[in-house]
């Protein structure tokens, strides 16, 4: 299924690899553990553009038999060409930005539990901006969709339970091979920091999103309606001003 969403949601995991380089002295080390990381688009992310690319019907058929020019869009290359390339890739730079400094700084001067000062570490953050990207990604998902139905919402907001349950189970059992998730589930889900941290700040990254998704459905796209309709109404004043003329001739 070819979506932007999916062009999208590993831009914008992988861009905090390049931002998190500098920090580990370009060393290699990954920001995220492997086994989750590998979860990320055959498990977490898979029914976003799944759910867009195939479920999202903005027209009907009726529609597009009389007015086929939507599929004009596609023949054209307006839908996928080098500048939405461009502006898919500078939005994903820009939340990956938001996401990685702002998670990062705010566990920077913390520690994970006040009573013994134990710090937060790589596996920790690695996996707090690793849910907040998953969330930004369903936010973004839903700004993409052209309909609301229960299904979008049930298929797209099921995810970020996909994560939490797999975390919970792979931390329980990584401890009898040393894994680096062993009891990351509870330092995770029991600390107010990461529910704060991972609810508000995607919400936060998205609202330009929001902004603009609204400008482009309400005011743009009413202009379009406007002139879709006025170019409408006046073919048929020329239709009915010829039909008129050829009845004079008579």
């Amino acid at each position: 299924v070819s979506h932007p969403c999916s062009f999208y949601k590993n831009l914008i995991l992988q861009f905090h690899q390049l931002w998190f380089a500098p920090w580990n002295r370009f060393s290699g080390t990954n920001l995220y553990e492997t086994w989750i990381l590998a979860l990320y688009n055959v498990f977490f992310t898979v029914l976003s553009p799944l759910v867009l690319g195939v479920m999202e019907r903005p027209y009907s058929e009726i529609f597009l038999a009389m007015h086929p020019m939507p599929y004009q869009k596609c023949q054209s290359g307006v839908l996928f060409r080098g500048k939405s390339f461009m502006i898919m890739t500078v939005t994903a730079a820009y939340h990956s930005i938001c996401l990685y400094f702002i998670c990062s700084n705010i566990c920077h001067h913390e520690t994970l539990d006040g009573s013994n000062g134990q710090v937060y570490g790589r596996t920790w953050i690695g996996n707090m901006i690793y849910f907040s990207s998953l969330i930004v990604v369903i936010l973004k998902s839903f700004l993409l969709s052209t309909e609301f139905t229960w299904i979008h919402f049930l298929l797209i907001g099921i995810q970020p339970l996909f994560f939490i349950g797999s975390l919970t189970v792979y931390s329980n059992i990584s401890g009898s091979f040393g894994g680096l998730q062993t009891g990351q589930a509870a330092l995770l889900f029991n600390n107010r920091i990461f529910w704060v941290v991972t609810f508000l700040v995607p919400f936060f990254v998205v609202t330009p999103d929001f902004l603009w998704r609204f400008w482009e459905n309400v005011v743009l796209q009413g202009r379009e309606t406007v002139k879709f309709v006025e170019s409408k109404i006046s073919d048929l004043s020329l239709q009915r001003m010829i039909e008129g003329e050829r009845k004079g001739r008579k």
